[in-house]
């Protein structure tokens, strides 16, 4: 009360709260010329409203090995939330995996929450504001198995263009180096599209064994 104005409050201000961005993490020997798209989804959970932005999901282009953000054509990833009420709130962030998978990538059914706490506190002024608090947990693996909840700063899938490993042995059949001849090495060269690619000297040091490794299955 000011005198004989009484101040009587009718609603809250609604507080926004940015959506975590989802990061791209490819492993493994991406070929030249690789490009794959991949896409997210954040599914507000029961009661939780909608997050603006970006409709509910949001695409990354990975043309190369390394981490890369998903944050969409405006550099706000999924985009963000209005809440107008105090209560817990939660969403679920995973990738998006088709029903016909590329077959030189292992996807990634990892699931984060996130959780945004929202409560009503009394401001300086005398008039009630919403405050909002979040955290981000994931609760399934790799593999979409559940795990004991883990706290994390980013929601950080993982895919791994598959690689093969080649390996071999040199045979001599010179009657165990009768004649002496026997070189003291050889270079085993690896070919692809008759082009070479990598070289590894092999001996009687190396039981003249030679193998290839991390190599893409796909090129």
């Amino acid at each position: 009360v000011r005198g004989n104005v009484v101040r009587v409050q009718t609603s809250i201000e609604p507080v926004t709260v940015q959506a975590p961005i989802a990061v791209k993490k490819m492993e493994g020997p991406v070929p030249e010329g690789f490009s794959y798209y991949f896409i997210f989804k954040i599914t507000p959970q029961e009661g939780a409203p909608s997050v603006t932005g970006s409709g509910g999901s949001v695409s990354v282009n990975v043309t190369s090995a390394g981490e890369i953000e998903a944050s969409g054509y405006n550099k706000t990833g999924f985009g963000s939330a209005k809440f107008t009420y105090p209560g817990t709130y939660e969403y679920l962030i995973q990738e998006v995996i088709p029903d016909i998978c590329a077959p030189y990538i292992s996807y990634d059914a990892s699931v984060y929450k996130w959780t945004v706490n929202v409560s009503a506190v009394a401001g300086d002024d005398g008039i009630d504001k919403l405050v909002a608090t979040s955290t981000l947990t994931k609760i399934k693996d790799s593999e979409g198995n559940d795990i004991t909840p883990v706290t994390c700063e980013k929601p950080v899938f993982v895919n791994k263009y598959k690689t093969v490993e080649i390996t071999g042995e040199k045979t001599w059949e010179d009657a165990d180096n009768q004649d002496g001849v026997r070189p003291d090495s050889i270079t085993v060269n690896l070919l692809a599209d008759g082009e070479k690619v990598e070289s590894v000297e092999i001996s009687a040091d190396t039981e003249w064994k030679y193998s290839f490794t991390n190599l893409p299955e796909y090129t």
